[in-house]
Formats: structure tokens, C-alpha cells, sequence
């Protein structure tokens, strides 16, 4: 903390306000580039996800695309891929005897209301990839550094949907936060510091970049 101290001429005070100049840098990092952009919508019937990897199955359900694909090379649940490699999830209709077992296993064990919903008319088809083959593809990348006083901690999120066919970009959300390295302190986020700024669930970039609503 530097210790900030102001002289007020129009009263024999001096006023005093503690700095935190990793705060500082934080409001400095967002103020450069942070924030949601989106070039191009388009009504996609389903795109790449290279997040999300196994969790791919619940945006499938919750949303309206008919398809989901994603990679993982090391697959924690063996009930879907059984080694590392890439998959597309896709909707069909539940009686069209194409539900792949596995994930049908999945579907029935879940509780959720919205997955219920979707057992009712649909259920999931799995085929396995060499790589994926959607057009759109929607890509993280996280990048973490040490604040110079080693008490903190900076992460940079940059979250892009891509026109694989004409390498545009599509849309792009960029944050960055402010993270405790011990277990005392609060993260902090550029949506925390503006209201210039949102949180990702806010920004909603697959829905505005992807038209597809996600309930």
C-alpha cells in the first residue's frame, strides 16, 4: 500500500487515502483492451468448443444449436471418449435410434429440470473426429503473471469466436482480475472496478456473436 496525501489550501487539513498500486495496475490493464467487441452474427447451427471440452454435453442441452463439438486429450470421464481425441455432440430425435448409450446414461442420471426437458423429444449422438470440422470455432486463452509485489496475482482472459473459413473474428471478450495468491482476500475484476465493463455471463458473446439463446 503507498499512503496518498493531499493538502486542501481552503482548510489547514491534510487529507490521506491508502493506494493499492496493484489495484492501480488492474484499472490500468482494463482500460487498455478489456471489454466485449462483436464484428459479425450469424445464425450457426452449432460451432467448435474448445473450452468446455467434456462439459460440451450441457451446452448442447441448455441451448437451441443442434451440434457441439469439442477435443480432449486427457478425459477425466471415460463413459464418452475412451481416449484422448475429438467428438461432435449432436441432436436427434429420441426416437430416432441414434442416441449413443453413453451419453444417453448421462442424460438419464441428471436431475436438472432442463435436462429432463431435453429427454423428452431428444437425445445425442456421438461420433468421434480426427478434428474438428465446424465452421465457428470458440477458443479461451489465459494468461497469469505474479504482481511485482508477489501478494497478488494477474490474469489476462480472452475469449474469441472465429470464422474458420475466412479466419475472421467474430467477437472477442477480453478481462482481467486481480487474484489474492494466499486464501485471505477478495479477486477483483475489471467489471468490478466500472460498469463499463461486464462479467463474461453478462457479455453474452456466444448468444450476440452465435444467435442462439442459452436459458
Amino acid at each position: 500500500m503507498r499512503l496518498i496525501c493531499y493538502s486542501f489550501l481552503a482548510w489547514p487539513l491534510l487529507a490521506c487515502s491508502l493506494q493499492d498500486p496493484n489495484l492501480e495496475e488492474l484499472r490500468r490493464l482494463c482500460e487498455k483492451d478489456a471489454g466485449v467487441n462483436i464484428y459479425r452474427s450469424v445464425d450457426a447451427d452449432g460451432y467448435y468448443d474448445g473450452e468446455k471440452k467434456g462439459g460440451s454435453l450441457e451446452v448442447l442441452v441448455r441451448s437451441d444449436f443442434e451440434f457441439i463439438e469439442f477435443c480432449d486429450e486427457n478425459p477425466v470421464l471415460k463413459t464418452v471418449l475412451q481416449e484422448p481425441g475429438c467428438a461432435r455432440y449432436t441432436r436427434v430425435p429420441a426416437d430416432s435410434g441414434r442416441c449413443d448409450p453413453k451419453v444417453q446414461h448421462i442424460l438419464d442420471n441428471s436431475a436438472a429440470e432442463r435436462y429432463a426437458a431435453f429427454r423428452k423429444e431428444s437425445c445425442v449422438e456421438l461420433e468421434l473426429l480426427d478434428k474438428p470440422e465446424a465452421r465457428y470455432f470458440y477458443e479461451t486463452d489465459l494468461k497469469t503473471w505474479s504482481a511485482e509485489d508477489k501478494s497478488q496475482r494477474f490474469t489476462r482472459i480472452h475469449v474469441r469466436i472465429s470464422d474458420t473459413e475466412t479466419t475472421e473474428l467474430m467477437g472477442e471478450y477480453i478481462s482481467y482480475s486481480l487474484v489474492p495468491t494466499s486464501s485471505y482476500g477478495v479477486s477483483k475484476s475489471c467489471y468490478h472496478l466500472s460498469d463499463e465493463y461486464s462479467s463474461f455471463a453478462a457479455a453474452k458473446l456466444v448468444e450476440r456473436v452465435l444467435m442462439q439463446s442459452e436459458n
